[in-house]
């Protein structure tokens, strides 16, 4: 009966002591976490992109619209009212693959969603977080007001 009453007080002490322990790891990454977003303010300097060169490889188009699902993409392509989109994608051949490209059917994009963010993500392979670019405009500190790369007013898309 002592025998099983120490072990489960054992074992009791030694859970107490592995989540104090795992506690303060969390406590001090937590802390060190913090404290780099207070030195740098929230920002991080990024990496320059590599060069690429420009080679003479097989060169493509990258297209994506915005606003559609791929089930209305393929039916106005499908339907003739795209036909220049079909023209550049010739035959269908099934599963998002056609004679001359191929289209991602099932491709999710990052959330939320944002243009320039996607298309970013996309080019960079990177998640937002990592390659910066958090939305379709941003704050600058400096001078105390948002900054977007292009102007969209419905008004100007309407006309």
């Amino acid at each position: 009966m002592h025998r099983d009453l120490r072990r489960s007080m054992k074992r009791h002490r030694l859970l107490i002591y592995a989540a104090v322990f795992v506690s303060s790891i969390l406590w001090v990454g937590s802390c060190a976490f913090i404290l780099d977003t207070i030195r740098t303010g929230g920002e991080k300097e990024l990496k320059p992109a590599p060069s690429t060169g420009s080679g003479s490889g097989p060169r493509m188009i990258i297209f994506a619209l915005d606003g559609t699902t791929p089930a209305q993409l393929m039916e106005a392509i499908r339907s003739g009212k795209a036909p220049n989109l079909a023209g550049l994608l010739g035959k269908e051949r099934g599963r998002g693959l056609f004679e001359y490209g191929y289209a991602a059917p099932r491709a999710l994009s990052i959330l939320p969603s944002s243009t320039i963010a996607a298309w970013s993500a996309i080019f960079t392979g990177t998640a937002p977080a990592l390659n910066g670019v958090v939305g379709d405009e941003w704050f600058e500190r400096e001078n105390g007001r948002f900054l977007r790369p292009c102007r969209c007013r419905l008004s100007i898309l309407l006309t």
